[in-house]
């Protein structure tokens, strides 16, 4: 993708992309239709060639493209492929008497149950490959981290410890998972997807909540700014977000909000966080806020009554699902990435929370 140049990208109904030879694939959205370009490998370009330019037109949900050479070359024989793309979402829910793990469509359709067991299953998280779910559960005795299937085949055990393992979050390679431990230390840790490995990710540093940078380069945690942990609601007062190298070097205060901030999400170009923020721990309003990575640019999202947190990004970076309970209790909603046009997405007299995107599935 490095070898992509925007040459236009209006606000309109068009866009102009210019593909050089190594240029395999470019994603663009348009009115929530996740469009994706597919050029096929060998393209025979002209060594004198400047470049393929793509012209996409797209009306509702109607895609017209069409291909035209900067200089005199013959037309690829090979044609473009356009291909509709779609996310899911997965939460956890106790509509059904306990917390389970379920999934939906991004536009809240097709809520279905995946996990079904008498234990309490919370926490998923979607591997970036889009294969496996990642989730807590304290099926075993005490909540642990595993892994499974997309449709809730496939279980595996991930931790054992006599403490708590909580919040598992992928690597963006799909191949690591950070979470929150409190067996022994209390403290973020880092392990292989097989649950091999495992590591502290900041020794010297207690910080919860642990979310990894696009790069896999960072981590963000929620950290007590204050003094050592007295007790919890002196922590919810005076917690505060933090990046840090993922070897735990080179802290970095980003939130100075005198509240509780906690449940970072990096946006997926890596310039943003969102995190929860709330003035009076224990009692509403909380509320979704972005933050620059430099500290620079806060802005309150949700500007709305009730308790809205644990925000996640889609992978374009176009949507953020959260929960909200300002109608009562906790549902999931989604809006666009300025805020604007918050949308609920679930209805049930059940608790719903902690949503998670998948990649874009086919």
């Amino acid at each position: 993708m490095s070898k992509l140049e925007v040459i236009d990208l209006p606000a309109q109904k068009e866009i102009l992309v210019k593909f050089t030879k190594t240029q395999k694939i470019l994603k663009y959205n348009s009115w929530n239709n996740n469009i994706y370009i597919l050029l096929k490998p060998h393209i025979p370009f002209l060594k004198n060639t400047k470049g393929l330019f793509l012209s996409i037109i797209a009306i509702r949900s109607i895609i017209f493209a069409s291909l035209f050479i900067t200089v005199s070359c013959s037309i690829p024989k090979k044609p473009v492929i356009i291909q509709n793309q779609s996310s899911k979402i997965a939460f956890q829910s106790d509509r059904d008497g306990n917390l389970e793990i379920y999934t939906m469509n991004a536009d809240g359709t097709g809520q279905t149950r995946i996990t079904h067991h008498s234990a309490q299953d919370s926490g998923p998280a979607w591997s970036p490959i889009g294969d496996k779910i990642a989730f807590e559960s304290d099926r075993d005795g005490n909540q642990e981290i595993y892994v499974m299937n997309v449709d809730g085949t496939g279980v595996i055990r991930l931790t054992n410890n006599p403490g708590s393992d909580l919040a598992p979050r992928w690597m963006t390679d799909g191949k690591s998972i950070v979470y929150f431990s409190s067996n022994k230390v209390r403290n973020a840790f880092i392990m292989n997807a097989d649950g091999s490995q495992k590591r502290t990710l900041s020794p010297d540093f207690v910080g919860i909540s642990p979310c990894p940078s696009p790069d896999g380069k960072m981590v963000a945690m929620e950290h007590q700014s204050g003094p050592t942990w007295t007790e919890e609601t002196e922590y919810l007062r005076r917690a505060q977000i933090w990046i840090m190298n993922l070897n735990g070097s080179s802290p970095i205060q980003i939130t100075d909000i005198d509240a509780y901030n906690g449940y970072p999400a990096w946006s997926p170009d890596g310039k943003q966080l969102l995190f929860d923020s709330n003035q009076q721990p224990g009692q509403p309003p909380a509320n979704i806020h972005v933050i620059n990575i430099d500290g620079s640019g806060l802005e309150n999202l949700t500007r709305s009554t009730g308790y809205n947190e644990f925000a996640a990004w889609s992978y374009d970076g176009q949507k953020i699902a959260f929960v909200s309970s300002r109608y009562g209790n906790n549902e999931i909603y989604v809006m666009n990435a300025d805020g604007t046009q918050q949308m609920r997405l679930t209805t049930h007299h059940g608790d719903d929370a902690i949503p998670s995107w998948s990649p874009f599935l086919k």
